[in-house]
């Protein structure tokens, strides 16, 4: 079973939120790449869409577009 801590940014408000996600709703982001869009719904947000703007595996390497 997959489980994941997911940081989800508000721009316009400057805060971030940190969410454990696990099961059903943390196989949502499996497979995801940078640019993909994942419901709100996967962490408790619903009615908003969420970006994949980066990541890391459990090594730590980044999932970024601006790191190699």
């Amino acid at each position: 079973m997959a489980e994941f801590q997911v940081v989800v940014a508000d721009p316009d408000s400057g805060r971030t939120y940190q969410r454990d996600v696990e099961g059903q709703d943390a196989n949502r982001f499996l497979g995801r790449e940078l640019g993909d869009e994942v419901e709100g719904g996967a962490v408790g947000l619903d009615g908003f869409t969420l970006l994949v703007t980066g990541g890391s595996d459990d090594a730590g390497r980044p999932m970024r577009e601006d790191v190699a």
